[in-house]
Parts: C-alpha cells; sequence; structure tokens
C-alpha cells in the first residue's frame, strides 16, 4: 500500500469517528464578528496540532451557519480541503474596508434620544462609544 493510499484511508477514518465536544465560537457570515470568530477557532482547533486537517474541517464546519457553510459545503470533508476552505472563508469574510463601513453606516442607524431621559441618554452613548472602539481598534486613522 502506497503512502497517499495510507493517508486517504487514516483520513477517512478519523471523518467517520466522532469528535469531542468543545465550546468553539460560531459564525453567522458578519463581517464584524469575523475576527472574534477566526481568533477562537484557531486557538483550540485550527492551530492544534492533535488534530488532523480532515478534523480541523469537520469542527469548522460544526461551526457555521447555513449561509457560511455554503460556501464550502462542495469540499470533500478531506485534509487537503481544510486549508482551501479556510482561505475561502478569509478572502470572504476577513475584509476589514466592509467592516468599517458597516460601522460607520451603523452610526446613522442609532436611534434619537426622543426623551432626555438619563437612560435614553446613556444607552446613546455607549452605542457610541462602542462602534468608536471598535474604529479605533481597526487602526481606522492610520490606514
Amino acid at each position: 500500500m502506497t503512502a497517499s493510499g495510507t493517508s486517504s484511508q487514516l483520513s477517512e477514518h478519523f471523518i467517520n469517528i466522532k469528535l469531542s465536544t468543545l465550546n468553539l465560537p460560531s459564525s453567522s457570515g458578519s463581517y464584524e464578528k469575523w475576527p472574534e470568530f477566526s481568533d477562537g477557532f484557531k486557538s483550540p482547533v485550527h492551530n492544534d496540532k492533535k488534530f488532523t486537517d480532515s478534523q480541523r474541517l469537520a469542527y469548522l464546519r460544526s461551526c457555521l451557519s447555513k449561509k457560511v457553510s455554503d460556501r464550502i459545503k462542495s469540499l470533500e470533508k478531506t485534509d487537503a480541503n481544510n486549508q482551501v476552505a479556510w482561505r475561502i472563508l478569509e478572502k470572504g469574510y476577513d475584509d476589514p474596508r466592509t467592516v468599517i463601513n458597516n460601522y460607520i453606516k451603523s452610526f446613522f442607524k442609532l436611534s434619537i434620544c426622543e426623551n432626555a431621559s438619563a437612560t435614553s441618554i446613556e444607552d446613546l452613548l455607549n452605542n457610541i462609544t462602542k462602534r468608536s472602539r471598535v474604529l479605533e481598534a481597526l487602526n481606522i486613522g492610520n490606514k
């Protein structure tokens, strides 16, 4: 038996076993949430050497909403396709320009304080601060 035949059989074997339950983030396809998902997935799975690439791909698929999963559904569950799937998702969702544009648009969608209560003003201030911090973290002024 060739080495590639053995590798293929091992990959198929790992795909058919039950994976350990991990508390992983999920991705709904939000550009704004991609960095959080990416970081939260890379540490426990994507960069962990104890998993095979086909296991990583199985974990990745389990974290994706149907909308996101549709981008990689045509890929077979093989070791080789794990990196392909990750590159497809990064290319589709790791887009700082879209994130910045969406956050800027969100400023204009904030509710107006119709009553000048402390609670409504505090809510507005919290929403503005949250969006400002995200833009600051993306180094919008330095690009």
